[in-house]
């Protein structure tokens, strides 16, 4: 016995209900998923809405009917044709992944699906205790397979989870996501749609672990090849953080809407928020928060330096985390302490989701700034002079009453003997591997004697690997007397000599020791 499924989402805003239509019925094979379509009207091709989703590992069984990265086309017109969705065969360089199982069952990312302009109209032909779920929108992660893997968790949320998905990694996973569900309904109120999170084990990697959240309240979190032996206290804290971090988008990013251009402002957001969620209901306390805020400030501050494009600099990479994360914290701490707003930056987001159940969900930097005065960190992160950035963002820092030691880890002390040895010898950036226990730099034809490819067996008689505290102390005196600096390279004979004119100036690493708190007043 099979049983059928029926619903429908709209993608193309404009496009009047029942117009345009297309049906796609669903149809599970042991090796992926069949996708019968069904078009209101012939054509010789069809564009998908979604242009980044990748097909590659699509196939099409209709005679004359051929699959380009974002099109169907067909030698004469047709308005039906069969397309066979195969799992992805990596997440490397992908977006949201069309096709991932799920014990025997899938994650189907439905809007992989849809047509440009087009309404789908979702159904499914399944085996006999199989679902279909969530619905009845299909405008994200949807899964299909056994309803024996769905539970529901102490919220009311969905759990989905195969035999074969890390236990220890379920088992945080989804208490933090019922954690983190029961502090932001409080703090925010309800989501409109029951949230979902699957946890599978049968991801394509090449990454060992990997999620994301879609519009449909799904956060989707796949796993790629064995990781239970790598499932100690340090790596099960991190998947709670990332529960509650991808937890918090389903308020900040799927029912309020950030405008393109300033991811920085939902990711910190939901970094922070994490962190202020952790801390509130006891999962964290404020050291581990403080920690947290330490490398995301000195992550930040490697990033920025006094470049002047700082708008562009935060928008890619890890420094969207890193200064997002600042940027979020900055804004707490002020509006606690001059703004009068004990919920701090929390208040700023409950405006903005509230606004959003109103119907104006789209927010952007401006939103944040509006709520914070003309000499707020914010504004001399974002807008100050790029040369007296840190100076004076340290100067507002000690206004909020945080304190910190400099600290450099022995990797950042060894980064920077690297990188200034570079320099005195040659321009551009530094470039560095480990192989075969030592480090290894490719240089460019300027470098002198350090031109091309050369593996460092010492600076000053310091091994790089295992002194660079050290070697980076030797290297700052001898730099400091404008001495040459004493190199021993592999396959040379004799030690060379560079010579140093510029002084090497200690790394900034911050070590906050004293922060107001980081939790929620009158938490726990």
């Amino acid at each position: 016995m099979r049983a059928g499924f029926l619903g429908a989402f709209v993608l193309a805003l404009g496009v009047p209900t029942g117009s345009f239509g297309q049906t796609v019925t669903l149809t599970p094979t042991p090796n992926g998923i069949t996708a019968d379509y069904r078009l209101d009207a012939t054509s010789d091709r069809m564009a998908f809405a979604q242009a980044d989703t990748n097909r590659t590992d699509w196939s099409v069984t209709t005679p004359n009917v051929s699959l380009t990265p974002n099109d169907l086309v067909s030698t004469a017109e047709t308005d039906r044709f069969t397309v066979q969705l195969r799992p992805d065969s990596s997440e490397d360089g992908r977006g949201y992944i069309a096709l991932t199982r799920l014990g025997e069952g899938y994650i189907l990312y439905a809007p992989a699906l849809t047509a440009d302009g087009k309404i789908l109209q979702l159904e499914a032909d399944l085996p006999e205790g199989w679902g279909l779920l969530p619905g009845p929108a299909f405008d994200g992660y949807v899964y299909v397979g056994p309803t024996s893997a769905v539970q529901r968790g102490a919220t009311g949320a969905i759990r989905i989870a195969s035999e074969s998905s890390p236990s220890a990694a379920s088992a945080t996973l989804f208490e933090t996501f019922d954690k983190a569900l029961a502090f932001f309904t409080q703090t925010f109120g309800p989501l409109p749609r029951t949230p979902v999170m699957s946890v599978t084990q049968q991801g394509a990697g090449p990454m060992p672990f990997r999620g994301d959240v879609t519009d449909s309240g799904m956060i989707s979190i796949r796993f790629h090849g064995d990781i239970s032996n790598a499932l100690d206290t340090s790596a099960l804290s991190q998947l709670e953080h990332f529960a509650f971090h991808e937890t918090t988008h389903l308020w900040n990013s799927h029912l309020a809407r950030p405008t393109e251009g300033s991811p920085w402002l939902h990711e910190g957001g939901a970094e922070y928020l994490a962190l202020v969620g952790s801390a509130s209901i006891g999962r964290i306390d404020q050291t581990e928060a403080l920690a947290g805020l330490s490398q995301r400030l000195t992550d930040c501050r490697n990033a920025l330096s006094d470049r002047s494009d700082i708008l562009a600099r935060i928008s890619t990479g890890a420094a969207v985390y890193d200064c997002g994360t600042v940027i979020q914290w900055l804004a707490d701490m002020e509006l606690r302490q001059e703004g009068g707003q004990p919920k701090g930056v929390i208040s700023v987001w409950t405006d903005l989701i509230s606004r959003a159940r109103q119907g104006q969900a789209d927010y952007g930097p401006g939103d944040l700034k509006a709520r914070l005065g003309p000499g707020s960190a914010v504004v001399a992160m974002l807008d100050g002079p790029a040369e007296t950035r840190w100076s004076d963002l340290e100067t507002i820092l000690k206004r909020l009453n945080v304190r910190w030691v400099n600290r450099p880890s022995d990797a950042s002390l060894m980064t920077a003997a690297l990188r200034h040895l570079k320099r005195q010898a040659c321009t551009g950036g530094v470039s560095y591997s480990l192989r075969n226990g030592s480090i290894e730099m490719e240089n460019g034809p300027d470098c002198g004697q350090l031109s091309g490819t050369v593996t460092l067996v010492a600076v000053e008689g310091h091994d790089p690997l295992t002194s660079s505290a050290s070697m980076f102390e030797a290297v700052q005196q001898r730099c400091a007397r404008r001495e040459s600096l004493n190199v021993t390279l592999r396959s040379r004979e004799a030690t060379i000599a560079v010579p140093c004119v510029a002084n090497l100036a200690t790394p900034t690493a911050y070590a906050l020791t004293q922060a107001p708190p980081i939790a929620l007043p009158g938490a726990l």
